[in-house]
């Protein structure tokens, strides 16, 4: 039996109760206005996000990103594209969600099933 790969707790999200993510492409100098993206799974130190258009994302492309979760706090930070799998986008954090508020949004999404 193969062991958990993942080396950080990840919340995965049904279509109810998602963060909202807002997000923009930055190439070289140029960065691509902000879109709207569905937040499938969060950890620490990335995530994985769905869309109707996540052409403009590359294999290591860097992005800009903010995250606002269900009780209205925010997250800033920047990441690179990890990985591109039909309409989803896993990229991986340059700054990390601090693990308090990973332990929160559990908590939050616990209390709303």
């Amino acid at each position: 039996m193969e062991g958990n790969r993942r080396r950080f707790f990840r919340i995965k999200y049904g279509d109810r109760f998602r963060p909202i993510l807002e997000a923009r492409v930055k190439e070289g100098e140029a960065e691509l206005e902000w879109k709207e993206y569905k937040v499938i799974d969060i950890s620490e130190r990335g995530m994985r996000f769905s869309g109707e258009e996540v052409s403009e994302f590359r294999l290591k492309s860097k992005m800009e990103a903010e995250v606002t979760f269900s009780d209205g706090e925010t997250f800033h930070t920047e990441g690179e594209v990890l990985r591109i799998t039909g309409t989803q986008v896993a990229i991986g954090f340059s700054e990390g969600v601090p693990f308090s508020r990973i332990i929160n949004e559990l908590k939050l999404n616990l209390r709303k099933f």
